[in-house]
């Protein structure tokens, strides 16, 4: 069954996600507090949807 990757349905950890961003996880903490990122709760995990991302990447780069 070939079935494409579509980035924006995934789920991330915080860790993977900041590896993606390359940025520390410290930082992905300070960019959840400012709102710059939203992160989304399950249970006691943390997590960073992929389209969450992609907004914050778009936002990003059309400040440059």
């Amino acid at each position: 069954m070939d079935r494409q990757f579509n980035f924006e349905e995934c789920n991330f950890s915080v860790t993977e996600a900041a590896q993606y961003l390359r940025v520390s996880r410290s930082y992905m903490y300070k960019l959840f507090a400012t709102g710059s990122l939203r992160p989304t709760k399950l249970g006691a995990r943390t997590i960073v949807q992929g389209s969450e991302m992609k907004r914050f990447m778009t936002e990003a780069s059309a400040t440059r």
